[in-house]
């Protein structure tokens, strides 16, 4: 579970470092 948990953290703060340029791209992709 503390992995799971680890990895979900290290997913979110990708995103926000690319919240960003990814938030962009996905409203232009739909």
């Amino acid at each position: 579970v503390d992995l799971a948990l680890n990895i979900l953290d290290a997913l979110m703060k990708m995103r926000r470092r690319k919240s960003s340029k990814s938030h962009i791209k996905e409203i232009v992709e739909v």
